[in-house]
């Protein structure tokens, strides 16, 4: 699977980020909870909507997918990566 590092910089949003993520991975709110290990699709909605944050541990999850957790947390680069 391809790197989506360079293509979580979208806004200066986390919701927003997390929510392109999922687009680009062309999965649904349910498949994303499912591989978050969430309880319901719910879950991703109000993360993609500002109302909720994931957990620690579904930042672990999204990093084995290769995404760059700083990037996604504050918007910028890596340190180191630029």
């Amino acid at each position: 699977m391809k790197s989506l590092k360079n293509n979580v910089k979208s806004e200066n949003n986390f919701a927003k980020r997390f929510y392109d993520i999922r687009k680009q991975l062309n999965w649904s709110q349910k498949q994303m909870a499912d591989f978050l290990g969430l309880s319901s699709s719910n879950q991703v909605y109000r993360i993609e909507t500002g109302i909720g944050y994931p957990t620690f541990q579904s930042l672990l999850k999204l990093s084995e997918l290769k995404i760059d957790l700083h990037c996604l947390v504050t918007g910028q680069d890596s340190p180191g990566t630029q």
